[in-house]
């Protein structure tokens, strides 16, 4: 049960990281292309 849950707890971080680490990079290649425009 405990193991199960571990699993289950581990899953939803991995989510949860994943989709973090795609908010940053949006966030950064966003930034990245407003400067660019900018300067263009």
């Amino acid at each position: 049960m405990l193991k199960q849950d571990i699993h289950k707890s581990w899953q939803r971080f991995k989510i949860g990281l994943s989709i973090f680490v795609v908010g940053v990079l949006l966030l950064f290649t966003l930034s990245e292309l407003h400067i660019t425009l900018h300067y263009l």
